[in-house]
């Protein structure tokens, strides 16, 4: 395993993990203690910081700029592959939950708003775990020393 896989599998454990407990301890915060401003600005800083984590490698590449080793185009394509691929996986999530909502609730029935929290933690919990599974994978196809 080399050095970019290993950052990939302890990026696809530790992340999915930062989105899923804050925003789930704002959800509960939210449900026990009602709609008050502190649980609602936890909510939604924990689902802001969560959807930009995609961003992380092009700030950390900018903010390493001085340095001898960047990335080269090959770092950049799994870069790119990366997103699209969690991003396609993002939207076939949300057109699974959208279809299994409306077919346990039926053509008359309705849906909690209660459940739309915990969709959108799901979400980006999902989003980042693609995205650092792909990573691994395509890494994985370069050899050890890639």
């Amino acid at each position: 395993m080399n050095k970019s896989q290993e950052t990939s599998l302890v990026l696809m454990i530790l992340m999915p993990l930062c989105a899923l407990i804050p925003g789930s301890v704002a959800v509960w915060l939210v449900y026990t203690q009602g709609a008050h401003l502190r649980p609602l600005l936890m909510f939604t800083l924990v689902m802001i910081l969560g959807s930009l984590f995609w961003g992380v490698p092009a700030v950390l590449q900018r903010v390493h700029k001085g340095r001898k080793v960047h990335a080269d185009e090959r770092d950049l394509l799994i870069y790119k592959n990366c997103v699209v691929a969690a991003h396609i996986v993002l939207w076939l999530y949300f057109a699974v939950v959208c279809l299994v909502a409306w077919w346990l609730a039926g053509p008359e029935g309705m849906v909690s708003v209660h459940m739309m929290p915990l969709v959108l933690v799901g979400a980006v919990a999902l989003f980042v775990l693609v995205e650092y599974l792909a990573a691994f994978i395509q890494y994985g196809r370069g050899g050890d020393d890639a």
